[in-house]
């Protein structure tokens, strides 16, 4: 049997410190690279869907081209066939972009 003696057993402290050393900058770029870049896009949309308006030409997650009709406070009314006034009922989270904004003169 081998037994480790006090003296060659390495330091326990210094075990600690290096294995912190490699661990902070990983934590460090993981947040700078992942989580705060995610953070920042999602603040954008959700901006973009909270200054949805009428007449604003979106972008449904489903594909769907369409016209804003009426905002709700869950849902948006959406303008798809202006011929025959066709429009779809959609959640808010379901819009994935604003193709482009008209005015409300036009």
């Amino acid at each position: 049997m081998y037994w480790i003696l006090a003296a060659d057993a390495p330091a326990q402290g210094s075990q600690f410190t290096s294995m912190l050393m490699i661990m902070v900058p990983m934590i460090v770029l993981f947040y700078f690279l992942l989580i705060r870049p995610q953070r920042k896009q999602e603040a954008q949309r959700r901006a973009m869907i909270d200054s949805l308006k009428k007449n604003d030409r979106v972008l449904t997650n489903g594909g769907l081209f369409g016209t804003v009709a009426n905002v709700m406070d869950e849902e948006i009314s959406i303008r798809v066939d202006d011929n025959r006034d066709v429009k779809v009922r959609v959640a808010r989270n379901a819009i994935s972009a604003v193709v482009n904004r008209k005015e409300d003169g036009e």
